[in-house]
């Protein structure tokens, strides 16, 4: 998705440094992630670095959110949390993606879609999301769990089975 815009946001307390959500994992969302930082550094002259972060929280799982948990993996010390009804979409990913096209040819031979536009529309489905693999949970999360220095995680299904909210002390993000 060119010039596609996700909303990551960075949580610095002293000792802490929590990322919500990671970006797609697209070569775009990977640089603007990197200059997000380097602002962080040049601007608000916070020493922080992707390598050295502590955690990261995703919100949920779609992959313009989790996708760049590979890299993160890779790249940082972080930890990652999910709520326990999107852990297995991070977690069993490959599964996910065979079930879920599976599911979606079904559903679009069912409406009438033409063999050839299903085929099309399936590899556009799935070109988005060959590049990740499954990843690693750290933790599942579940209403009312709080991490790193006092963030409580609100379970708010709807987007998505898993979908949290996080409440840094008095304010909701």
């Amino acid at each position: 998705f060119p010039r596609h815009v996700n909303n990551v946001y960075l949580l610095l307390e002293p000792g802490s440094s929590v990322l919500i959500d990671c970006g797609s994992g697209t070569r775009s969302s990977t640089r603007d992630l990197d200059l997000g930082f380097a602002v962080a550094r040049a601007v608000f002259a916070e020493e922080v670095h992707f390598e050295q972060l502590d955690w990261c929280v995703v919100t949920h799982a779609h992959i313009d959110h989790f996708g760049g948990a590979l890299r993160l993996r890779e790249k940082s010390r972080a930890r990652l949390a999910v709520h326990e009804l999107d852990a297995r979409v991070l977690a069993c990913f490959d599964e996910r993606l065979v079930v879920a096209s599976k599911d979606v040819d079904i559903f679009w031979r069912r409406a009438g879609v033409p063999d050839e536009d299903r085929r099309r529309m399936l590899d556009a489905y799935g070109s988005t999301k060959r590049f990740f693999r499954s990843v690693e949970i750290d933790r599942a999360l579940r209403d009312g769990d709080v991490l790193g220095p006092g963030y409580r995680i609100h379970h708010t299904p709807g987007h998505c089975p898993g979908h949290v909210c996080i409440q840094a002390h008095d304010a909701l993000f």
